[in-house]
């Protein structure tokens, strides 16, 4: 019975987001809609009012809503450069905290050097075994060219290209993604490490 009743109460609570404008999606309830409010503003404005429901889907819901939340891909970020240009490849990654940096990767120019951060991203990210993962690099170029967006314009960028895609078949990134030099987190660690 009292099963019975806790299942009553959130599909009332449902009822109350959907008048509010919430998603009415079978199996993803807080996924936003166009034109409609988050699921959390409204849970948070029916909690400030003592919503009884509310407050029993806090309790018990949320432990049930939890184990069926989407997992948050990791961002794994990387960055290679070449010292001198051309010259020695050293290339770090960063991934859930952990810095990896890698020096025995030959010779080559800056372009080689972030082709070869970008595989050994892949390769970092593929051996933490979870289930989504975001490669996140500064390169524009190389982002735009492993993501399809941009053509390889030369052997080597596209023999690149092909080790990279046969390496992401099996488990491949969510997403490659662009970001600012300062918030690269693999850049910052190789320019702190170079300074040092």
């Amino acid at each position: 019975m009292p099963l019975l009743r806790e299942r009553f109460s959130l599909i009332f609570l449902k009822l109350n987001l959907m008048a509010f404008g919430v998603s009415d999606h079978p199996d993803v309830p807080w996924k936003k809609h166009e034109g409609s409010y988050p699921f959390w503003f409204v849970l948070s404005r029916l909690a400030n009012e003592g919503s009884p429901i509310c407050l029993l889907f806090i309790q018990r819901g949320m432990p049930y809503l939890a184990g069926h939340l989407p997992a948050s891909p990791v961002k794994v970020f990387f960055d290679g450069g070449a010292r001198p240009n051309p010259g020695r490849i050293e290339v770090a990654v960063v991934a859930r905290g952990t810095v990896h940096f890698f020096d025995d990767l030959g010779e080559g120019c800056s372009s080689d050097a972030e082709w070869l951060a970008l595989q050994c991203a892949l390769q970092v990210a593929q051996a933490l075994g979870v289930p989504a993962f975001d490669l996140l690099g500064d390169s524009r170029n190389i982002i735009a060219q492993a993501s399809g967006a941009a053509a390889c314009r030369t052997p080597a960028a596209r023999a690149h290209l092909a080790r990279f895609t046969a390496a992401a078949a099996s488990v491949p990134p969510r997403r490659l993604r662009w970001l600012p030099r300062h918030q690269n987190l693999a850049g910052i660690a190789l320019d702190r490490r170079n300074n040092s």
